[in-house]
C-alpha cells in the first residue's frame, strides 16, 4: 500500500478518483483538501479534515494501512 500521507495534492486527487475502496478514496480526497486548506491559510478547516482522516485510518483493515 502506498503511503497516502506522502502524496502531493494532485496525486491524492488522482488516487481518490481511481481507487475503488470508498474509505481510501474519501481519505485521499480529504487529505488533499486539508493540504489545500493549509496552503490557503485555513488552518482550522484543515484540522477538521485531518481529524476525519484520522478516524477513517483507524477504521481501515490492517492490510490497507501504510
Amino acid at each position: 500500500m502506498e503511503n497516502l500521507d506522502l502524496m502531493t495534492i494532485d496525486e491524492l486527487y488522482a488516487f481518490s478518483e481511481k481507487n475503488r475502496n470508498p474509505e481510501l478514496s474519501v481519505y485521499a480526497r480529504n487529505r488533499a483538501d486539508a493540504i489545500a486548506k493549509r496552503q490557503a491559510g485555513q488552518i482550522q478547516a484543515a484540522l477538521i479534515l485531518d481529524e476525519t482522516c484520522d478516524r477513517i485510518y483507524k477504521q481501515l483493515p490492517k492490510e490497507l494501512k501504510w
